[in-house]
């Protein structure tokens, strides 16, 4: 079996709550339990790229701050999703360093997000049993799947966009057609 060498260790003044690579390994992003800002690194030096600070107000304070719990680059590494305590999605222009656009509307905990192999669309399942893709630039959804049970956890794209599989709670794997918003099949 191979043995893995550490090549950059950082030593960071809180915890890690999620990270995420970009697609061409040039950077890698993290966000702690603590406030909504997440950093860009640089891959090769362990130095810091940039601090990205969401500038929109919150829509709801969730009780203790979380801080940002999920992150995702967009395939061509131009966008970054972060989801924060609030549910409220950032998504971030990585060249420009800035908000690119906010995407609100979440009652209940966003579990996980990706983004589709083209970048356009970012999906996201919820606690509400819900998958729902939003186009990045619209903020619209533009498609919405109700799963059979609650507590949607997991998610990825397949079949070049056009159908995604999701796990919940209760260890259903399933595949879902986007166009029709309807299961495929169960996974097994």
């Amino acid at each position: 079996m191979p043995t893995a060498k550490i090549t950059v260790a950082l030593e960071i003044e809180r915890d890690i709550r999620a990270i995420a690579v970009h697609p061409e390994g040039k950077c890698f992003a993290t966000a702690s339990n603590f406030g909504d800002v997440v950093t860009l690194y640089d891959f090769k030096t362990g130095t810091t790229i940039a601090s990205l600070t969401p500038q929109t107000q919150k829509v709801r304070n969730s009780g203790p701050a979380k801080g940002t719990q999920l992150l995702s680059f967009s395939p061509d590494g131009k966008l970054l999703a972060s989801i924060g305590d609030d549910d409220t999605i950032w998504i971030w222009d990585c060249a420009e360093r800035r908000e690119y656009h906010v995407i609100r509307g979440h009652k209940f905990p966003i579990y996980s997000i990706a983004f589709s192999p083209d970048g356009s669309c970012l999906i996201c399942t919820c606690q509400e049993s819900a998958l729902e893709v939003w186009d990045v630039k619209t903020r619209k959804v533009v498609s919405a799947a109700k799963p059979l049970e609650i507590g949607q956890t997991c998610i990825a794209f397949l079949n070049k966009g056009k159908t995604v599989i999701n796990g919940d709670w209760n260890g259903n794997l399933n595949i879902w057609d986007l166009a029709s918003e309807a299961r495929v099949a169960p996974a097994r």
